[in-house]
């Protein structure tokens, strides 16, 4: 039985979640997004003045470089400000580090951005497939601003095993949208990649014939379960789709995103 809030910490979250819902109700009522205007100025106006990456502290490689180093490339290509192309290559030559600090191929997870010195998560002494294979499209793009390849080429080696995995197919096949569809390898692995999780993983439920992933236990004890994660899978396989992949994977984009969307509902704390 949901009451409502109870206390000032969950006013307090209620309130900030109809605030942003009232704006974009007022502003951008049935549009995906809404483009800020004085809330960019004054964003740039603080990436400029006040972002700085000397920080003596640690901080993980796949989430700053998707989060940081992305969101600064981006803003680069929505405004032409070569600014944040050197904010991002300051945070660059800074996250190199976790490729030079290793004694492989595969770069450790976690820097540390003002002694550039690197090192392993805290719980294990490897580095997980999804964080080792997430990087490639933004130190790509870091090089292509810059000109200078030392940042696209130590990423374009760095696939290892572990536990998560989740991004490392997706950026499978937007790499090969962004090398102009020119390295067969990433098509054929991510095709790979996809008949798999067809044939051992994807499920359909009763009675409504919704597909969720599931995952295999031990390599061959199916299990039903999926997490918030996979639904990433939907877009990417609308997207291949788009791009002259078998339509069969738009029909499993649209039967498991609905699926995603009854999900929340039925699910338990």
């Amino acid at each position: 039985l949901l009451i409502g809030p109870t206390n000032e910490r969950q006013r307090a979250v209620v309130e900030a979640f109809k605030h942003a819902w009232k704006g974009y109700h007022k502003f951008a009522w049935g549009h995906d997004q809404l483009k800020p205007v004085s809330e960019a100025e004054q964003a740039t106006e603080w990436i400029r003045d006040s972002l700085s990456f000397e920080k003596d502290n640690y901080v993980n490689l796949f989430e700053t470089t998707i989060r940081t180093l992305g969101g600064l490339l981006s803003a680069y290509h929505l405004t032409g400000d070569r600014m944040f192309v050197t904010k991002a290559e300051d945070l660059g030559e800074r996250l190199m580090a976790a490729f030079t600090s290793s004694k492989s191929t595969v770069p450790l997870s976690d820097v540390n951005l003002k002694t550039r010195k690197a090192k392993p998560p805290p719980w294990s002494a490897e580095s997980s497939l999804s964080e080792v294979t997430t990087l490639q499209l933004e130190f790509r793009d870091l090089s292509r601003v810059t000109g200078k390849m030392v940042y696209e080429v130590p990423t374009g080696t760095t696939i290892t095993f572990g536990a998560r995995a989740d991004s490392y197919y997706e950026y499978l096949f937007k790499q090969w949208l962004q090398t102009g569809k020119t390295i067969d390898w990433l098509l054929t692995d991510y095709k790979t990649a996809m008949a798999s999780m067809q044939s051992k993983l994807l499920r359909y439920s009763e009675p409504s014939k919704l597909a969720f992933v599931g995952e295999l236990l031990s390599g061959d004890v199916y299990s039903p379960k999926t997490d918030h994660l996979v639904c990433f899978l939907a877009g990417t396989l609308a997207l291949g789709s788009s791009h002259g992949l078998p339509e069969e994977h738009m029909k499993i984009a649209k039967l498991s995103s609905r699926g995603e969307r009854k999900a929340p509902p039925h699910s338990h704390p």
